[in-house]
């Protein structure tokens, strides 16, 4: 899902690639212990976020119905796939992460599809930025999973690369 999201970030975005995403996330069909409907919208019971004890439930969010969630997505689908000129990219992904977590159209998998989504985002405006860097005054530029880092006539501390690559970042500072 997350390579889909970042490898192809330029291809419009549609129901049936959430859906493909979603079912990724649960190849067996399980969430834990627990059946989960994978690749199709939740069921027609409300989605509800509570805590408290048994008997004395505090509802925290209750997500759109059912019923509306179809054209709903599609509203956001649209603006996902066309947003407003001019809107700051990091905005942008942080409004799609929190219109996508709202409509909450999956029974689980919702938060990560979201961080996908904002990556999406965010690498597509990350991208086009790259291409107006002359590689000669930035040899060492790189892209992480959710964390641009840059090493460019900077001192960077904190921050280790393993030697099978895997990134430590500990009390990361850029002088």
């Amino acid at each position: 899902m997350l390579l889909d999201a970042t490898r192809k970030f330029d291809r419009p975005l549609s129901l049936s690639r959430l859906c493909r995403w979603q079912a990724a996330l649960f190849p067996t069909g399980f969430s834990g212990l627990h059946r989960v409907r994978t690749g199709k919208l939740r069921g027609s019971a409300p989605m509800r976020v509570v805590s408290g004890p048994a008997g004395k439930p505090k509802l925290h969010f209750e997500a759109p119905p059912r019923l509306i969630l179809p054209a709903e997505l599609s509203r956001f689908i649209t603006w996902f796939n066309s947003p407003p000129a001019g809107l700051d990219g990091l905005l942008r992904a942080g409004i799609a992460h929190l219109w996508f977590v709202t409509l909450h159209p999956f029974e689980d998998g919702n938060g990560r599809i979201a961080r996908a989504l904002t990556d999406m985002k965010e690498r597509s405006k990350l991208y086009g930025e790259m291409q107006v860097i002359d590689k000669e005054d930035a040899p060492d530029m790189k892209i992480a999973h959710s964390v641009v880092y840059e090493v460019m006539r900077k001192e960077v501390t904190g921050y280790k690369q393993s030697p099978f690559g895997a990134h430590q970042f500990n009390g990361v500072d850029v002088k």
